[in-house]
């Protein structure tokens, strides 16, 4: 039994290695691919939205690729194989102040963070190369968080880092894909996903599909801790989505994303209506984003602002940028 084992956590984490390597791989054959766009790529020019503000935050979250809100906080994580923590940074200052791990998680590949009322979700839905058989959403509760940032008695120092840490319980739900049958590793698919939102009673978990160029939106139980899911719709974003907000005051949708072959220079969002719980794609506007960066996340901060997040890349540290939408 000891040998079976051994021999099982080699397995995983030679896998697990090796899947991170072939995600950097993809990264670095796209930003390769930069000056040499398909001829099939559309020519299309769209406007361009310019960031009023760029901020450097925390280098704790080099690697940011989700955003959510408290009172006086930003929330952020880091991408695959990093802690699993979220870690708070003022809204204003945006210094960080907490790191809070979450209790019996694992950070396979953590991708984006959603929001309601009463809870945080952590999206664990990344599968660059289709060989999960399932991915989990971490579900924490705000009045947690709040304590925690409250609370002194409950936090402790990071190792070599000034900043407290804590732990936190969260609720796990764990979704499988019903149309999705081979998980032979492969580049070319459907069921990555990186982007999640929360609108009405559900979570709206959208697919980044390198192998059309679209979108697919699964709609989830906010509770059910087993669900096998299939796609409601898919939306032609001429691209590959990161992330996703939805505001319930004005009803409209944000999807971040980038081109196929420009993946830190073709920055996009689309912004769409959403009525009767579906995306209305004859509403959609796409704007270009400036300045260059890898966006990874995006979050409204009022009926026409948003903030979106990019990692640390060769265009720039990581950072958040303040956008306004025209009228």
């Amino acid at each position: 039994m000891k040998i079976n084992f051994f021999v099982t956590m080699a397995l995983f984490f030679s896998v697990t290695a090796w899947a991170h390597e072939q995600a950097v791989s993809i990264k670095n054959k796209s930003i390769q691919n930069v000056h040499s766009p398909s001829k099939k790529q559309s020519k299309k020019r769209f406007p361009v939205l310019t960031a009023d503000k760029v901020a450097l935050i925390a280098a704790e979250l080099d690697e940011i690729s989700g955003l959510a809100t408290t009172a006086d906080h930003f929330w952020g994580h880091n991408d695959s194989l990093g802690e699993a923590a979220i870690y708070a940074f003022d809204k204003h200052s945006l210094k960080l102040e907490r790191i809070v791990h979450i209790e019996g998680a694992a950070n396979f590949d953590w991708e984006e963070l959603a929001q309601d009322d009463d809870f945080i979700y952590i999206a664990d839905t990344g599968d660059n190369i289709a060989f999960r058989r399932s991915v989990d959403i971490y579900k924490v509760a705000k009045v947690d968080l709040e304590k925690i940032m409250t609370d002194s008695t409950v936090s402790s120092l990071e190792h070599n880092s000034a900043v407290p840490s804590s732990t936190v319980k969260s609720v796990k739900l764990n979704i499988r894909y019903a149309a999705k049958n081979n998980f032979l590793p492969t580049k070319e698919h459907n069921f990555d996903s990186e982007a999640l939102t929360v609108v009405a009673d559900d979570l709206w978990l959208f697919t980044k599909n390198r192998l059309n160029q679209q979108a697919s939106l699964y709609k989830l139980d906010k509770s059910a801790q087993q669900q096998k899911v299939s796609a409601s719709i898919e939306l032609p974003v001429k691209g590959l989505i990161t992330a996703a907000d939805y505001n319930a005051d004005n009803n409209k949708l944000l999807l971040l994303g980038y081109s196929q072959y420009t993946p830190n220079w073709g920055a996009f969002i689309w912004v769409m209506d959403v009525v009767d719980q579906l995306p209305v794609w004859q509403s959609a506007k796409r704007y270009k984003i400036e300045p260059y960066g890898q966006w990874e996340a995006i979050k409204w901060i009022s009926d026409s602002h948003f903030v979106a997040a990019a990692e640390d890349s060769r265009h720039s540290k990581q950072t958040l940028g303040y956008f306004k939408l025209p009228n």
